[in-house]
Order: C-alpha cells, then sequence, then structure tokens
C-alpha cells in the first residue's frame, strides 16, 4: 500500500472513530424516558388532602410536618437504566427523595421500584394557606457495558 492509499485509509478509519465515539455519547447522555410531574401544596394550619391524579398533590401541610407521594417505575427496556430525579420551582428546596439508596439509582431490566417523594415545610413558612407548585422530572438513562 503506497503513502497516498494509507493516508486515505487513515483518515477515514478515524472518521468512523470519531463519529462512533459521537454516537456512543449521545446515547450514553440522552435520557431514553423522560417523565414530568406537577406538584402543589398548601400550607395551613390543618392538614388536608387532595387525591386527585391530575399533578403531585401533597394537600395541606402545617408548617415544620411532611407530606408524601408515592411514584411507581419499571424498567420495560431489555438493558439496566440509572434513574434520577429532579425537582424545579417554589417547592425544589423542600422535596427530597426517599426509599432509594441513592438519587440517581438503578433499574435493571424488568425492576420496579416505588419512589417516595416527601415535601417538608420549613418552620417559619407561615400557614396562611398559600399555594406552591413545582415540577418534578424523572428521567432514565441507558448503562452501557462496553466490557
Amino acid at each position: 500500500m503506497d503513502k497516498k492509499n494509507f493516508t486515505i485509509v487513515a483518515v477515514v478509519c478515524v472518521g468512523i472513530l470519531i463519529l462512533l465515539g459521537m454516537w456512543i455519547y449521545h446515547n450514553a447522555t440522552s435520557p431514553v424516558d423522560t417523565f414530568e410531574y406537577g406538584m402543589q401544596v398548601y400550607v395551613g394550619d390543618k392538614i388536608g388532602f387532595n387525591l386527585d391524579k391530575d399533578k403531585i398533590w401533597f394537600g395541606i401541610v402545617p408548617p415544620g410536618m411532611s407530606g408524601t407521594r408515592a411514584v411507581g417505575m419499571n424498567n420495560t427496556h431489555p438493558y439496566p437504566v440509572e434513574v434520577k430525579v429532579s425537582a424545579t420551582g417554589d417547592l425544589a428546596k423542600w422535596v427530597g427523595v426517599t426509599n432509594v439508596t441513592s438519587n440517581p439509582f438503578t433499574l435493571n431490566p424488568g425492576e420496579a421500584q416505588s419512589v417516595v417523594i416527601v415535601v417538608t415545610i420549613p418552620v417559619d413558612v407561615p400557614a396562611d394557606f398559600s399555594g406552591y407548585d413545582g415540577k418534578l422530572t424523572i428521567r432514565s438513562y441507558r448503562i452501557f457495558d462496553l466490557f
């Protein structure tokens, strides 16, 4: 093989490796599933419940107290996924995730997990029945096992 042909083959191979790397990076950093749920809590001096299903309702929660709701997750993919739970909006600083070992966590193929979302109202928030909104986002990412 002469030097010119070797250079062409080398450039093509490097180009293929770059494209393969870009494809792997894109698939590793793009979520395979995204679920978004609205959340709302009212802060008052009484406890109240709202069982509607249109968003994650925490009802009426007094200052210094907590409310919980569970969201079911199921990995229907033939590969393991990493699940990340995040919150935005007024409730973001009050929302936490319990009953999972860490956030993010791994779900194997066919595995199900209930994620318990907890909103804890600070004691210094006025109990004037004000409403606070937020959004819960659950994203799952494919886990690549290269070796």
